[in-house]
């Protein structure tokens, strides 16, 4: 059997870098756009934190495409607490400021707190963010 494995990049987070990001809608489908030419039959889908979102919205928008989605760190069967919900959107909203205000040594110190390096980590990877709150 002869199968493909592609690694995609959102933009921001690889050698793309874009001022705004792109909302969900229009980042759903680009990225459909490029795995779409490498497509066959029996395709499985993994994904990763945002990525999870994105890839839901491709499932919907071409249905049967995958036969496999394989959804890595997102928090879909999660009740969270009142508490849990503050803490989260408390964060998110963080994160969105960092985004609009450019605060990179934010973003960074945020993600130090959370047990990574920070190398390489930027305010603008934050998009996500301002477009789930935007809407």
């Amino acid at each position: 059997s002869n199968s493909d494995c592609l690694l995609l990049n959102l933009p921001n987070y690889g050698k793309e870098q874009l001022q705004w990001g792109q909302d969900f809608e229009t980042l759903s489908e680009r990225l459909f756009e490029t795995v779409q030419p490498h497509l066959k039959e029996n395709n499985i889908l993994v994904c990763h934190d945002w990525g999870c979102y994105y890839s839901y919205m491709m499932d919907q928008r071409h249905p049967g495409t995958f036969q496999h989605i394989v959804a890595l760190d997102v928090g879909g069967r999660v009740r969270p607490s009142a508490r849990d919900m503050l803490l989260i959107a408390g964060y998110q909203l963080l994160l969105t400021l960092c985004f609009l205000c450019g605060l990179d040594w934010v973003t960074r110190q945020f993600v130090r707190l959370l047990g990574h390096s920070g190398h390489g980590v930027n305010s603008r990877m934050n998009y996500p963010y301002y477009y789930f709150w935007k809407h």
